[in-house]
């Protein structure tokens, strides 16, 4: 403990360095002046910012990977219409399983667009890069198949 007493003394002690405001913070008078807006009854938030919008909307894209029904064509698509044990994984808007499903797709938002397919057996994906891989592959394949005009 001496030695660092000592050290301190002679160095003169701990220099601080001037405290620097990050450019993404505000000044003082830059929440002053929002201050004053609130208090008279204005407010802070822009009013076209709707990040609720963007919960929704995720929401609804979830559950339609487990049920979506197609009223054109009288069916219904997803995760709880496909046979038991054949889900591999759901990734935001993707249902990977182990068999085809030909659902209508009519190009609208929320249609399950066929992007890929491998011949089985295949080994089960234990990691996202597994997952990968085989999604990779499925959509080569079906490429290729495409490219033999031959239809999935």
């Amino acid at each position: 403990m001496h030695n660092v007493r000592q050290f301190l003394y002679q160095s003169g002690g701990i220099r601080f360095t001037p405290q620097q405001r990050s450019e993404r913070h505000l000044t003082g008078s830059e929440r002053e002046e929002m201050s004053r807006g609130i208090a008279a009854g204005e407010s802070a938030r822009d009013p076209y910012a709707h990040p609720e919008w963007a919960a929704g909307i995720w929401s609804s894209a979830r559950a339609a990977l487990l049920t979506q029904r197609h009223r054109a064509d009288n069916t219904h698509a997803g995760a709880l219409h496909v046979p038991p044990g054949t889900v591999v994984a759901f990734r935001t808007d993707a249902l990977y399983l182990t068999q085809p499903h030909h659902w209508p797709y009519h190009g609208q938002p929320g249609d399950y667009l066929y992007k890929g397919h491998l011949p089985g057996p295949v080994l089960a994906p234990t990691s996202e890069d597994d997952l990968l891989a085989l999604r990779d592959a499925g959509r080569d394949a079906l490429q290729h198949t495409h490219t033999e005009g031959a239809t999935p």
